[in-house]
């Protein structure tokens, strides 16, 4: 699933706002912000949470290139 979405943030309360709009339980709308599932309910959560004020988030990774330093990897 590498082209899976990325985690998705939301306003406080959102989160119960699509649980009762849409009808999806708690935690196949957290599965679905993380970018765990990639189905259409997924695909339908993440689509509502983004036209109601969520955001994606870029993950960051770290690359160790000795003992101490690490860099940020692009």
């Amino acid at each position: 699933m590498e082209n899976a979405s990325r985690k998705i943030l939301v306003p406080s309360g959102l989160k119960m706002l699509m649980h009762r709009e849409l009808g999806y339980s708690r935690p196949t709308i957290n599965r679905a912000l993380d970018g765990a599932d990639d189905t259409r309910v997924a695909r339908e959560i993440r689509s509502y949470a983004l036209e109601h004020g969520g955001a994606e988030v870029v993950p960051v990774r770290w690359e160790q290139v000795d003992g101490k330093t690490w860099v940020r990897k692009q």
